[in-house]
């Protein structure tokens, strides 16, 4: 290989590196490192001025996720279903999910 062809790849890495950098705050990170490989100093300014994706806290821990999770990070729970607490045995329930797993008593749900 020339010395120009190893300049340009040494710059092409790290267009790629300093995107992901930029990018991995905003939950950009693969972003990032396409845009800074592709374009360089041009794309770490589109990812540094990009706005972060949308966070949505879980219901029943309270932590925030981003949309590409169903399932919570931190409490392992999937986020679109509710849970409540059974009133004979205390352990948490899905909602509209009749008998209860645990117990087995059926569960009379209050719209």
């Amino acid at each position: 290989m020339t010395e120009g062809a190893l300049f340009v790849l040494f710059w092409v890495f790290i267009g790629a590196v300093v995107g992901a950098h930029i990018g991995k705050p905003r939950g950009r990170e693969l972003l990032g490192a396409g845009l800074g490989l592709i374009l360089g100093p041009i794309g770490w300014l589109a990812v540094a001025f990009s706005e972060p994706p949308k966070s949505h806290s879980c219901p029943h821990c309270g932590g925030l996720t981003r949309p590409p999770y169903v399932v919570c990070p931190l409490c392992g729970r999937d986020r679109d279903i509710v849970y409540y607490v059974c009133p004979t045995c205390g352990i948490s329930v899905p909602h509209r999910h009749t008998p209860c797993r645990n117990c087995g008593n059926p569960i009379s749900w209050e719209e």
